[in-house]
C-alpha cells in the first residue's frame, strides 16, 4: 500500500512540461512564458515534491496505519 501511496502523490507532482497540468498548458499557450522558463521553474518544484514524498509518505503511512 505504501508504494501505491507514493505513486499517487508522485503523479500529482508533474510541473515541468506544459502537458502535465491544464494551468501549465494555458500559460504556455499564451506565448508569454517560454518553454525553457517553464522547465527551469518546474524542475525545482519536481525536486521539492520528490523530497517531500520521500520524507512524508512513510510518516503518513504510519499515521494511517499502513505500516
Amino acid at each position: 500500500m505504501v508504494p501505491a501511496l507514493a505513486a499517487v502523490f508522485g503523479a500529482s507532482f508533474g510541473f515541468m512540461m506544459p502537458v502535465t497540468t491544464p494551468q501549465n498548458g494555458l500559460v504556455y499557450g499564451s506565448g508569454i512564458v517560454p518553454i525553457s522558463k517553464t522547465v527551469r521553474s518546474g524542475i525545482v518544484f519536481d525536486i521539492v515534491g520528490l523530497v517531500l514524498i520521500v520524507l512524508l509518505v512513510p510518516v503518513m503511512a504510519s499515521l494511517v496505519g499502513f505500516v
